[in-house]
């Protein structure tokens, strides 16, 4: 179980907050992939180290919600942690579009060698 960062002593963050920001970790990721941007430049553009970054992407509960914020504006302007959470993000849209095209032409090429061999 996580805990919060409160100072001297740090409370255990419940199961279903750990699991909240491991998802948004999660989301954010996928947004920065959908670019394609480094993890690195994503940091200096949002003014955060490299090291706040990777703690945010992996659902760190002692992240700054100001940072996880400016983090996001970075990878996708405009869009709300809710945007997030419904993936109505353009570029998510978008990410969802291209992954799931990519899947199609797996799957077709696999049934292609299928027929051939067949």
């Amino acid at each position: 179980m996580q805990k919060f960062n409160t100072g001297e002593h740090a409370a255990p963050v419940p199961q279903y907050l750990a699991s909240q920001m491991t998802k948004i970790g999660a989301l954010l990721v996928r947004l920065r992939y959908a670019h394609p941007m480094r993890q690195e430049d994503a940091a200096a553009l949002t003014g955060i180290s490299r090291n706040t970054a990777y703690r945010i992407e992996n659902g760190d509960s002692s992240v700054a919600i100001g940072n996880i914020l400016r983090y996001l504006e970075v990878l996708s302007p405009g869009a709300t942690i809710g945007d997030l959470f419904d993936e109505g993000s353009a570029t998510l849209v978008t990410l969802r579009l291209r992954e799931a095209r990519r899947r199609t032409r797996v799957v077709l090429k696999k049934a292609i060698r299928i027929e051939k061999s067949e």
